[in-house]
C-alpha cells in the first residue's frame, strides 16, 4: 500500500470489483490506501495485432481480469475529467471521482468499508465536475490574436482565437486617439495565459496599459513625461531574471529607449543614435542567456539594428532592397525550432508582399511569398503558435486589405480567415503571442 512521500497523499488506491459490485476475489482491499474501486474482471478490448503472428492475430480480446485492468479505469476517468475540464486541480478530481460513485456490496463481509467511496462512474463524475471547475473563457487558445484600431476611431481592441472566432472587445483608452494605438499581446506576468498591451501610435503621451483578456486592468504607467507624439512597445526578458520587462520606444522627440517592470517601475534608459521612426520587438536571437532588442524603421531603407538586452550594440543588418525606402514591419520567431528566434520582416505598404526571415548575423534563412507577386501593398508580421503544435508561426495581413488574416508554417500556408468590416477600423495594427 502506498500513498505517496510524507503526508503528501498523491495516490488513488483503486480496488476490483466484479459485474455484480462486489469485491474481485483477487483484490486487496483497506481503509488507508483504497480510495475507489472499479471493475476488474471479464474486460474486452484492442489489442495488439499482427496478422503474421498467430499469438495476435485478433484485433480485440478478452476476457480479462486483475487490478491492473481496475486502475487504468480510474486513470481514464481521471484523463478524460482533465480533458473536458482542465482548469480541475488533482484534489478536485480526486473528489469528483469518489463523490459520483455507485455503491458497492460490502455490507456483511470483512471488508465492509474497505473498498473505498464506490464503483467509479465516469458519465456522473463528468457532471459533478461541471460544478467544481472554474469557469473556462470560450474560445480561448494558446495565440490571442489582437486587432488595434487605427488613426481617429475609438481606441478598440478586438481579442480573436486562432481560428478565427471573435472573443472580446474593449475601449482601452477613454478618449479618441489621433494616431491610432498600438498592441502587443505576451504573458507579461508568466501565469501562463496571454495578455494584451496597449500604447498611442502617435498623438497622444505613452500612457502604457495592460490587461487579461477578460478586460481587467493589469497596469498603467506613463513613459517619456511631458512627451507627445508616437511610441511603439515590446516585452521580454532582458537580464534573463525570470521577468518580463517593457520596453517603450518614442518614435519622435527622444532618441531612447526606456525599459519598465509590467508595474510600471523604470529600470534603465538605452540611449539610441537616432530617433527615426523606429518599431522595437524584443526576443533571443542568438541563444544566449537574456533577450536582445531589435530596432526597424517605419520608414526609410529596411536596415534593422540588433542590441544586448542592456543597450549595447550588437549588429546592424540591411534585410531586403535597400532602394525600397517604404519601411518595414518585423517579429521575431524561431521558425528553425533551434531555440533562436529569426527576424520575420514584411515591407510597408508600397513594398511586395514577400514575407523573409533573417538570422541575427543578417543571413536569409527563409522566404515566402504571402499574397500576391507584383502587389504593392506590403504585408504586416506578427509570431504566434496558432496551431498549438509548440511551434512559432507567421501571421499575416495585408495593409490594403486588412480583412484577411493568414498564417503560415515555413512557408506553408496552415491557416486563413477573414475579419468583419466592423472589426477593421482604419489602419488596423496587429498582435499575437509567440512563446
Amino acid at each position: 500500500c502506498l500513498k505517496g512521500a510524507l503526508d503528501d497523499d498523491w495516490v488513488i488506491g483503486v480496488a476490483a470489483t466484479t459485474s455484480t459490485d462486489e469485491k474481485a476475489g483477487f483484490s486487496n482491499y483497506g481503509r488507508n490506501c483504497t480510495d475507489i474501486s472499479a471493475p476488474g474482471v471479464d474486460l474486452f478490448g484492442t489489442s495488439f495485432y499482427d496478422p503474421d503472428n498467430a499469438s495476435f492475430d485478433e484485433r480485440y480480446t478478452g476476457f480479462w481480469q486483475g487490478t491492473s485492468m481496475a486502475a487504468p479505469m480510474v486513470s481514464g476517468s481521471a484523463a478524460l475529467l482533465l480533458s473536458r475540464f482542465p482548469t480541475l486541480t488533482p484534489a478536485q478530481m480526486k473528489i469528483i471521482l469518489q463523490l459520483s460513485v455507485d455503491p458497492v456490496k460490502t455490507k456483511g463481509t470483512a471488508w465492509f468499508g474497505q473498498l473505498g467511496s464506490g464503483r467509479v462512474n465516469v458519465a456522473r463524475a463528468l457532471e459533478f465536475a461541471a460544478a467544481y471547475a472554474p469557469p473556462i473563457v470560450r474560445g480561448v487558445t494558446k495565440t490571442p490574436i489582437a486587432f488595434a484600431a487605427g488613426p481617429g476611431h475609438l481606441p478598440e481592441v478586438n481579442l480573436f482565437t486562432s481560428n478565427g472566432e471573435h472573443l472580446a472587445s474593449y475601449l482601452v483608452y477613454e478618449d479618441v486617439v489621433a494616431g491610432g494605438i498600438s498592441v502587443l499581446v505576451d504573458d507579461f506576468d508568466q501565469d501562463g495565459e496571454a495578455e494584451f498591451a496597449v500604447v498611442p501610435r502617435s498623438g497622444g503621451e505613452a500612457r502604457v496599459k495592460w490587461f487579461e483578456m477578460d478586460g481587467t486592468l493589469g497596469a498603467e504607467f506613463i513613459a517619456f513625461p511631458g512627451v507627445t507624439g508616437g511610441f511603439a512597445l515590446a516585452s521580454g526578458d532582458l537580464d534573463a531574471d525570470g521577468k518580463i520587462e517593457f520596453v517603450v520606444s518614442s518614435r519622435d522627440g527622444e532618441a531612447r529607449l526606456e525599459v519598465f517592470t509590467i508595474k510600471g517601475e523604470k529600470k534603465f534608459d538605452i540611449a539610441l543614435e537616432s530617433n527615426r521612426g523606429l518599431t522595437v520587438d524584443v526576443g533571443d536571437v542568438d541563444g544566449t542567456l537574456g533577450d536582445e532588442i531589435v530596432l526597424a524603421p517605419i520608414h526609410g531603407a529596411p536596415v534593422v539594428r540588433v542590441l544586448k538586452g542592456d543597450g549595447t550594440p550588437f549588429n546592424t543588418m540591411t534585410v531586403g532592397n535597400p532602394a525600397q525606402t517604404d519601411g518595414i514591419y518585423t517579429a521575431l520567431a524561431d521558425l528553425s525550432n533551434n531555440g533562436r528566434k529569426q527576424i520575420v520582416v514584411g515591407a510597408r505598404r508600397g513594398g511586395d508582399q514577400w514575407v523573409r526571415a533573417f538570422n541575427f548575423q543578417g543571413a536569409l534563412t527563409d522566404a515566402f511569398l504571402a499574397g500576391a507577386e507584383g502587389l504593392a501593398d506590403g504585408m504586416q508580421v506578427v509570431a504566434g503558435d496558432v496551431n498549438a503544435d509548440g511551434r512559432d508561426d507567421v501571421i499575416v495581413m495585408s495593409d490594403r486589405n486588412p480583412t484577411a488574416i493568414k498564417a503560415y508554417q515555413r512557408g506553408a500556408e496552415i491557416l486563413s480567415w477573414g475579419l468583419g468590416n466592423d472589426i477593421v477600423i482604419g489602419d488596423t495594427e496587429l498582435g499575437a503571442w509567440s512563446f
